[in-house]
């Protein structure tokens, strides 16, 4: 699973304020929604993670990630069902985006 800008350079049709913005908007709400995920696991509160990941699943899509979508959506349902054997792949999905958008310097900083 690799990150990429191709679907955010699609979007943003060569407007570099708009991917600025778009990546801005990534980095800002990324971080917010894993502590808040990771704080509903240390409660128990899987339905809570499970939107949480929801959310966290359309910003594995802008950034590329087709396998990474496929995991989340599947950890997603594991929620909703109360478990969460999936969860160290998911956390590793998660180191993964974050690294990648910690390496990116937009205007927006």
């Amino acid at each position: 699973m690799k990150p990429n800008l191709n679907y955010i350079k699609q979007l943003a049709n060569g407007n570099a304020t708009f991917e600025n913005r778009i990546l801005g908007v990534l980095k800002r709400e990324l971080p917010e929604e894993i502590d808040g995920f990771r704080n509903s696991i240390n409660s128990l509160d899987y339905a809570l993670a499970a939107m949480l990941v929801h959310k966290i699943k359309h910003k594995v899509s802008l950034l590329g990630m087709e396998d990474g979508y496929k995991l989340t959506a599947d950890f997603e349902d594991e929620l909703r069902e109360g478990a969460k054997s999936l969860q160290d792949d998911f956390e590793g999905l998660l180191k993964i985006m974050t690294t990648f958008l910690n390496s990116i310097n937009t205007e927006t900083e």
